[in-house]
């Protein structure tokens, strides 16, 4: 793609960032975007080295082009996962992507590194709850292809329950306590 036509994307990426955080905005970017690679090539590249306040409200906008349009995400699965490792990021840039990835087809080159965060993630009491939840989600998914990473997450559900779960998180747990044990089951 030339870069004066990425420089305009950005451009007008940034110009419609301009208006705030609202769920019509929002909707007007993933408008724009459509099903055009090349602005998303332009939305990710924001996404992944723009500023605090614009990655932040861009992990809206990624978050909901993962469930509309999520093959438009299949090339940046892996820099999406990687930004998980990040410390520098906002809670809803981390939400936001693993909220995506419980249903994204995940390329299996990502599944070791994606294993690894989640359970990371699930066992760091101090994280965001919403986070933690997605987070146990995309274990769930995984645990389907790898069966042997199903006995660690119930032993980290189980012990995670005993600690008085927000009701979100025990709802979540519960409905994947009984999807893991129905699974090995069969």
């Amino acid at each position: 793609m030339p870069a004066t036509l990425i420089s305009e994307h950005l451009h007008q990426l940034r110009q419609l960032l301009r208006a705030g955080p609202t769920k019509a905005n929002r909707d007007r970017m993933i408008s724009w975007i459509g099903h055009d690679p090349e602005k998303m090539a332009a939305l990710m590249e924001l996404f992944q080295d723009g500023g605090y306040r614009e990655v932040q409200q861009l992990a809206w906008v990624v978050g909901t082009v993962g469930e509309t349009h999520s093959g438009l995400l299949d090339p940046y699965l892996p820099d999406l996962v990687g930004q998980l490792r990040r410390t520098d990021v906002h809670d809803g840039v981390k939400r936001n992507i693993l909220r995506l990835l419980q249903f994204a087809v995940l390329p299996e080159e990502v599944h070791a590194e994606l294993i690894s965060i989640s359970f990371q993630i699930l066992s760091h009491s101090g994280q965001a709850i919403a986070i933690r939840v997605f987070a146990m989600g995309v274990l769930a998914r995984l645990a389907v292809v790898y069966p042997e990473i199903g006995g660690e997450l119930l032993e980290i559900l189980e012990l995670e329950l005993q600690k008085h779960p927000s009701p979100g998180f025990l709802s979540r747990a519960r409905k994947i306590q009984k999807q893991l044990k129905t699974h090995r089951l069969s």
